[in-house]
This record gives C-alpha cells, structure tokens and sequence, in this order.
C-alpha cells in the first residue's frame, strides 16, 4: 500500500483545499480515502474499487450532537479493522488490519499538515479554528485508543504514531483551553483557589465531546483544565522525559529533539504557537 496525503486533480476542483489521506491496496486493486471535512465538521471513510469513490458506511460521520453520537466514529473504525468484507468481496482480515495499521501511521501527520495549513493560510475565523482544534481533539483521542502503546521493534512506528497522536490532542486542548476557559476561572486554578475535579463530570471521548458541544461555562472550565492537564503530563512526563523513548532520535521521526519538545511543552506564552 502507498500513502498519498492529498486527492486528485478533478476531486480538488470539486472541494478545493480539502486535504485527504489516500492508501493504496495493491492486492485488492483499491483505494482507500480517509477525510476530515473541516468545512462540514466530517469523517469519510471511501474506497474505489475502480468505479470512482464511495462511502463504506451507509452514515457518514459529523460533529454535530444533534445528528450523531460520538460512539459511531469508533464502531466505524472497528468494523473497518475487523470486516474485511467492507473493502472489497475477496478481502481477508489481514487486509482489514494491515489496512488500519497504515492508517494509524497516516493519520497523526494527516492531522498535523491539515490544521497547520489552515493557521497559516487564515481562511478559517477564530471560531471556526476553534471548531477545528475541537474536532481534531476528539478524532486524537479515538485513532489514540486503537493505536494504544504496543510495544517490540516490529511495531516501533505503530507506537510513534501513538506518541504522535498524544502530542497532537495536548496542542489542540491547549489551544481549546487558553480560548474556551474563562480567565478568571484559569487564573483561580493556577493560584490553586479553585479545584476542577467534579466526581459527575465524564471525562470520556464521549463526555468530552456533549461538553464541548453543549457548552455549559462551568463544565467546559473543569473538564478543558482538567484533560489539558492530563494531557499536558502524558506528553511531558510519559513521552519526552522517558530517557528510553527513542522516538526522538529515529530518522522519520515526527518530532523535533528530545529538549526542544521540552522546552516548547514548559515554556511557551498563551497564544504561542507550538
């Protein structure tokens, strides 16, 4: 299978600027297409099999609370690793999960070009960033729970894949945090005069999500502190000061070095970029 991280020319005609993550099945002589449809807060899951592009799942994924719940865009990612049937008749599973695994590898650096690009082109107000970074915090932290932490030399880029994505959820809480957190609800919780833990909020993908989406100030407070904390720790502690973690010093590695990770997680102003 080959990567290619953009469509083609008369599918950029048709959604200009809509960044897609092709793979390439040499065996069953198909395409697989993975695209996040900023514009329509969308996950489409395509394949052509020679006739052009088609969905795989009769619902296409969004994030909209109102029409879909969170829960379907991993059942979709499991029926895509665990039914072969899905990509074409004469699939086997080993299809199915080579499959996933490249879309695992895929995905982190698919998700990093794409809000990058759209920082930097600045086509995309505040708010609709925001709704960017929102949704690729949710879409971080599904791919994260199937790409887990698997050990063993074989399975190195799986693992810095999972690494990758950590790194990408805490960029995207933080961004989420410093503009959706009240300041005066940030600076209580710095000076330590305000605790964030609330026993009845659900921090699960699926909790992030409803809060997120339904937008009750003082839930949102707690629970972006709170996983941005989180967060904050299992990239800084769990990745970048685990002197056995050589994820920084392979050659495709995805990161910059080892104290320049540190030093951008520890000592960055709001509002920086990192």
């Amino acid at each position: 299978m080959s990567e290619a991280a953009t469509a083609s020319t008369p599918e950029r005609a048709a959604s200009p600027g809509l960044d897609r993550l092709e793979l390439r099945v040499e065996r069953l002589r198909l395409v697989f297409r993975f695209t996040y449809a900023f514009h329509a807060r969308e996950v489409r899951f395509e394949c052509d099999r020679g006739d052009g592009f088609e969905r795989l799942f009769p619902e296409t994924f969004s994030f909209h609370a109102s029409r879909h719940d969170p829960a379907e865009l991993l059942l979709q990612l499991s029926d895509l690793a665990s039914k072969p049937q899905l990509l074409a008749p004469s699939a086997r599973r080993r299809d199915a999960e080579l499959l996933m695994s490249r879309l695992l590898l895929g995905v982190p650096r698919y998700l990093e070009r794409l809000v990058a690009r759209l920082e930097a082109e600045g086509r995309l107000d505040a708010a609709g960033l925001l709704r960017v970074q929102q949704d690729v915090a949710f879409i971080a932290q599904i791919f994260g729970r199937f790409a887990g932490d698997p050990e063993g030399e074989e399975r190195h880029g799986l693992r810095q894949a999972a690494l990758h994505l950590r790194k990408i959820l805490y960029r995207a809480l933080l961004r989420l945090m410093e503009a959706r957190v009240e300041p005066a609800y940030l600076d209580a919780y710095i000076e330590g005069s305000v605790d964030p833990v609330d026993p009845a909020d659900d921090l699960s993908e699926t909790g992030f999500f409803y809060t997120l989406e339904e937008g009750e100030p003082a839930a949102v407070n707690r629970a972006l502190v709170r996983l941005t904390e989180r967060a904050f720790y299992r990239w800084l502690e769990d990745v970048c000061l685990d002197e056995g973690n050589t994820a920084f010093e392979s050659e495709d590695s995805p990161f910059e070095g080892r104290e320049q990770e540190v030093r951008a997680a520890i000592a960055r102003d709001p509002g920086e970029v990192v």
